[in-house]
């Protein structure tokens, strides 16, 4: 039996006195509550190539806001949490110990880590990527049972708290909640619920953006948009008539709390302080809408923000069409700083007269690139960024599916070495040379593999790196008019999200 858990128990001496390595894998398995009643051969043929890794004491395991969507399982030392108010940590002060596991919600949901978690002791942490997390949910109804009780448990206790209404809640209020509530995936355009229906439940979003619109004739108008932290449904439940003044449609995949009109309208009767923060919240966001009802202009950027896919996205190119004097600056510097092939095409999505969202990888919170890609190949770095791996093949399947048109495959000749200037202009920004692809520059929308360049012949998809091996954005720094801008839309057009 060979792998990273025969590694581990080679460096363990108390095991391999015990037992041989084969039984003493039995025996650590039998003692992981996540894997008790399933038949333990079986278990650790599916996890026998997992990667462990060690820790020092005080090492970090996890970190706050990084991307990983592994679900660890503590087989040696313990492990403490340091909570940062998110949703993927266990309970305050909380100890792991070994047999735990933990970052399911991370796994399960793409999020990033909300909670810093530290070696207490010298750990071994068993890591089970995604993908394996979903073949061993498939294939053990008991672990599943396990991991999806916890991961409702977590999340709900973490996500109900941040909930200004439920945010000051004795924790014995919040369990009649809890116990109440139940999680909903709704998918892309898919209706919550219809201006007009009954109401019939309280929202909170998980993760996600939901659109709110009204309907008058033939027109639809888009009011406002929520993201992950807030709630809707609850004004209608306390009206009398209980009827929903506006459509509700997720924007992206989205996970909602939800908790019925009757047990919402039992746990409030009585609590006027409750009552009272939820009519002014009412307040707010009527103030909005009426602010998008009387201007145009303002409703229809937000409209074509929402269709373009712009608002539930991580970072996108803005052209102040005003500004532009279509020199091309952006374009060629991004290809002189990218092998010769531009990463960005100066087309895109007028939201309004003066805005235009021009074609590049936005690095999306739920990147349809990365679930479709058959080899794993596409990987997000901590920092959210989505890059290509070496082994890419080329088949183009991201590029399929990518519903922004931001990725595309480029020809890819024998490396060619750059001339004088491009060396030195290397050496001064990165401080280090670069082997060029012998690519003629284009306004495609190109990127190469953003942890390293590419020297094989071949078809490779390339995409935006936000120039991660340079101190500056190409595009932004070398525009002569300052027209080309990088933002993250959820803080550029937060004026548009009801602040809570």
């Amino acid at each position: 039996m060979d792998g990273p858990l025969k590694e581990l128990f080679s460096l363990i001496p108390m095991y391999e006195r015990m037992f041989d390595i084969d039984d003493s894998l039995k025996e650590l398995f039998s003692n992981i509550p996540l894997f008790k009643g399933e038949n333990q051969d079986r278990v650790i043929a599916h996890l026998m190539e997992c990667p462990i890794a060690t820790y020092a004491p005080g090492e970090f395991i996890l970190k706050n806001g990084e991307f990983d969507e592994n679900c660890c399982v503590l087989l040696v030392g313990r492990a403490n949490v340091h909570l940062a108010g998110g949703v993927d940590h266990i309970e305050e002060d909380k100890v792991i110990t070994e047999g735990e596991f933990f970052g399911e919600i991370a796994a399960l949901s793409g999020l990033p880590r909300t909670a810093d978690i530290k070696a207490a002791d010298h750990c071994a942490v068993m890591q089970i990527p995604k993908d394996k997390m979903f073949e061993v949910l498939d294939e053990f109804p008991m672990v599943r049972s396990r991991i999806e009780d916890t991961y409702r448990r977590r999340i709900l206790s973490n996500q109900l708290r941040k909930v200004p209404i439920f945010a000051d809640l004795a924790d014995s209020d919040l369990d009649v909640i809890k116990d109440k509530a139940t999680i909903n995936v709704f998918r892309k355009g898919e209706i919550i619920f219809k201006q007009g229906d009954r109401a019939d439940a309280f929202y909170l979003i998980l993760f996600g953006f939901v659109k709110v619109s009204t309907s008058k004739g033939r027109g639809a108008k888009t009011l406002a948009y929520l993201k992950g932290e807030q709630h809707f449904g609850e004004v209608a439940l306390l009206k009398e008539n209980g009827i929903r003044t506006a459509t509700v449609t997720a924007i992206n995949r989205t996970h909602l709390i939800k908790i019925s009109r009757d047990d919402f309208v039992t746990f409030m009767s009585g609590r006027k302080d409750l009552r009272g923060a939820l009519a002014e919240i009412s307040k707010k966001r009527e103030a909005i809408a009426q602010r998008m009802a009387g201007d145009m202009h303002l409703s229809d950027t937000l409209e074509a923000t929402i269709e373009a896919g712009i608002i539930h996205t991580r970072s996108t190119h803005m052209l102040d069409i005003t500004k532009c004097v279509q020199c091309g600056a952006c374009v060629e510097s991004c290809a002189k700083l990218h092998d010769g092939v531009s990463r960005l095409v100066r087309k895109g999505v007028r939201l309004n007269g003066f805005l235009m969202a021009v074609t590049s990888c936005r690095h999306c919170d739920d990147p349809a690139c990365m679930y479709e890609c058959p080899t794993g190949a596409i990987a997000r770095d901590p920092s959210g960024e989505i890059y290509q791996k070496s082994f890419c093949i080329g088949c183009g399947m991201c590029v399929k599916s990518c519903p922004y048109n931001s990725l595309t495959l480029v020809e890819v000749h024998p490396a060619k070495k750059a001339g004088i200037f491009s060396k030195l202009l290397t050496r001064i920004t990165s401080g280090r040379e670069s082997d060029w692809v012998e690519v003629p520059v284009s306004e495609a929308n190109f990127t190469l593999e953003p942890k390293g360049r590419l020297k094989k012949s071949g078809k490779k998809v390339v995409r935006c790196d936000m120039c991660d091996s340079y101190d500056f954005l190409g595009c932004v720094y070398n525009c002569p008019t300052g027209a080309m801008a990088m933002v993250n839309p959820s803080e550029y057009f937060s004026d548009l999200i009801p602040n809570e």
